[in-house]
C-alpha cells in the first residue's frame, strides 16, 4: 500500500490550486492526533487494580463483613487512586474507563459512613437535657446527620404568607404571640400551621388535625422554609394533590398522609417504622416548625411511656405548629412517630408596671404530661413495596431512599415495609442488594452483590415482595 505523507497531500493540493484547502487539512489532522494521544488503552496493571476494587467490594458486602473488610477496601481505592488518577482508557473490548472521579467519592464517603454507624456512642448528639429548658436549634447549628434528616420536612404554610414573588410576609414570633422581648428565636418569622416530612417521593405525612378533604387545597407544603430564607423558592412550594388518608379519634390516632402535586426532587423520604413499637427510654430527636418558625430540631428527648397502642409519650421540647413533626429514632434515623400533642406552649407573666407577655412553659424532665407522639406503625397509606424499577431508581440510580447505617460498614440507601428492610449500594459496575428482618440486621433473608445488569437484583426484590403480595 502507497502511504501519502502529509508533505506529498501540500505538493499535490497546490498543483490543483487548493492551498487554502491544506490548512483546514491540516488542522484535522492535529485534532485527530490529540484524539488519538488522549485515548489509550488501558493497561494490565489498571485492570488489575480495577477489578481488584471491585473484588474487595464484594467482599465488603456482606453479613459478616467489619473493620478489616473495610480496611482492605479502602485500601484498594487507595492505591488505584495512587496509581491511576486521572486515567481514561480502553480495553480490548473497546470498552472505556474513567473512574477517578466515582473512586474518590467513595473512598472520600467511608470515613463518614463508618462513623455515623457508631452515632450512638457520640456524645456530642446524645446530651441530655432538662425538660423544658428551650432545646431547639436552627438547621445551620445542628449536627450534620440531623440537617440531612430536616431537608426531608415541610412547612404547612398559607400561600397569604408569601406575596408574588414569594417573599415572606408573616409577623415575627414575638408580635404573633406577644411574647417577651427575652424569649428565643422572638424576631424569627411566624408562617407555618404545621408540620410534615416525606414518606415517599411525593408523599408526606402529618397530623391529622392540620389537613383534611376540605381543606387540601388550601395550604402548600414548603421545604427548605429555614432561618435563613426570607424569600421562598418557588421549586419548593408543593400544592396538596389528595388526602391518602385522614384520622382523628378519641382514642388518640392523630394521623394524615398527603399526596403531593409532585415528586419531590433532591430530597430523601423517611423510613418509617411499620410495625413493633419504640421502647421506653429511646433517645429521639424532633424536627419540624414550633409556633410556626422556620425548621427547628430538638433532640436531647426520651420516650417516657410506648405502652399505648396508637401513641407514645415523650419530653420533646415542642409547640403550636410542630403538630405534625417527624419524631426520629436517634440511633437508627427512623421515623418513629407524628408529634400531635403536647402541655401548654406558653404562660402570661405580668411585670411591675403591668405591662404582660408570654413566655415559655418550663416542666422538670420527668414533669408536666409530656407529648403525645402517634406511633408510624398504626398509619395507613404510607407506600409499600414498589416495582423493581423504583427500587433500582430509589437505591442506585436516584438514591432517593433513606441512609441506613446499620448491618454493614459503609451506608446504604433502603426502606422498610412490615417487619422487614431492603437496601443496597452501587459501587461502579458492582450493585449489592439484600434484605433483612429489621430488628436483626445481620440476618440478612436474601442478597447478591455483582454485575448491576444482572437478573439477580430483580431476584431479590421480587423474593423482597413476595412476603407481602401473594
Amino acid at each position: 500500500m502507497k502511504v501519502v505523507t502529509k508533505k506529498n497531500m501540500v505538493k499535490t493540493l497546490k498543483k490543483q490550486g487548493q492551498f487554502l484547502a491544506i490548512i483546514a487539512m491540516g488542522l484535522t489532522l492535529v485534532s485527530c492526533n490529540e484524539e488519538e494521544e488522549e485515548t489509550q488503552a488501558c493497561s494490565d496493571s489498571f485492570l488489575q487494580d480495577y477489578q481488584s476494587m471491585e473484588s474487595q467490594f464484594k467482599k465488603l458486602y456482606s453479613a459478616q463483613a467489619g473493620a478489616s473488610e473495610l480496611e482492605s477496601f479502602r485500601s484498594s481505592l487507595d492505591q488505584f487512586i495512587a496509581n491511576h488518577e486521572d486515567v481514561e482508557c480502553v480495553d480490548s473490548n473497546d470498552k472505556e474507563y474513567a473512574p477517578t472521579a466515582q473512586v474518590k467519592a467513595f473512598s472520600e464517603s467511608i470515613p463518614k459512613f463508618f462513623g455515623a454507624s457508631l452515632a450512638s456512642s457520640n456524645k456530642s448528639l446524645s446530651i441530655k437535657v432538662v425538660y423544658g429548658e428551650d432545646n431547639r436549634v436552627d438547621v445551620a447549628d445542628a449536627p450534620s446527620q440531623y440537617q440531612q434528616w430536616a431537608a426531608s420536612t415541610a412547612a404547612m404554610m398559607a400561600p397569604s404568607e408569601y406575596d408574588a414573588d414569594f417573599n415572606i410576609l408573616s409577623d415575627s414570633l414575638g408580635e404573633a404571640y406577644t411574647l417577651c422581648p427575652d424569649q428565643e428565636f422572638y424576631n424569627q418569622f411566624s408562617s407555618a400551621v404545621c408540620s410534615g416530612f416525606l414518606v415517599g417521593p411525593d408523599t408526606l405525612v402529618t397530623a391529622g388535625h392540620c389537613v383534611s378533604e376540605s381543606s387540601c387545597a388550601n395550604y402548600n407544603w414548603v421545604f427548605g422554609f429555614t432561618n435563613e430564607v426570607s424569600k421562598l423558592d418557588p421549586e419548593n412550594i408543593y400544592g396538596c394533590s389528595e388526602v391518602i388518608s385522614s384520622v382523628l379519634t378519641e382514642d388518640g390516632q392523630d394521623y394524615a398522609v398527603v399526596k403531593l402535586d409532585r415528586k419531590v426532587t433532591g430530597r430523601k423520604f423517611f423510613r418509617s417504622r411499620t410495625s413493633g413499637t419504640v421502647a421506653k427510654g429511646t433517645d429521639i430527636v424532633v424536627i419540624g416548625h414550633p409556633s410556626g418558625l422556620p425548621t427547628k430540631i430538638a433532640d436531647g428527648a426520651t420516650v417516657r411511656d410506648s405502652s399505648n397502642d396508637n401513641f407514645f409519650v415523650a419530653n420533646l421540647d415542642t409547640f403550636g405548629g410542630n403538630s405534625g413533626s417527624v419524631v426520629v429514632n436517634q440511633s437508627s434515623g427512623m421515623a418513629e412517630g407524628i408529634l400531635v400533642r403536647g402541655d401548654t406552649d406558653y404562660q402570661v407573666v405580668t411585670y411591675s408596671d403591668g405591662s404582660r407577655c408570654r413566655q415559655v412553659n418550663v416542666c422538670a424532665q420527668d414533669g408536666c404530661q409530656g407529648e403525645e407522639v402517634t406511633k408510624l406503625s398504626i398509619v395507613e397509606g404510607i407506600p409499600g413495596v414498589a416495582s423493581f424499577e423504583e427500587v433500582y431508581a430509589g437505591i442506585f440510580e436516584e438514591q432517593s431512599y433513606p441512609e441506613i447505617t446499620e448491618g454493614l460498614p459503609i451506608t446504604f440507601n433502603g426502606t422498610s415495609f412490615g417487619d422487614y428492610t431492603i437496601g443496597g449500594v452501587k459501587f461502579l459496575e458492582q450493585c449489592g442488594i439484600h434484605y433483612y428482618p429489621s430488628e436483626k440486621p445481620s440476618s440478612w433473608a436474601a442478597s447478591f452483590v455483582g454485575n448491576c445488569s444482572s437478573n439477580d437484583l430483580s431476584a431479590v426484590v421480587s423474593s423482597f415482595s413476595n412476603l407481602f403480595y401473594f
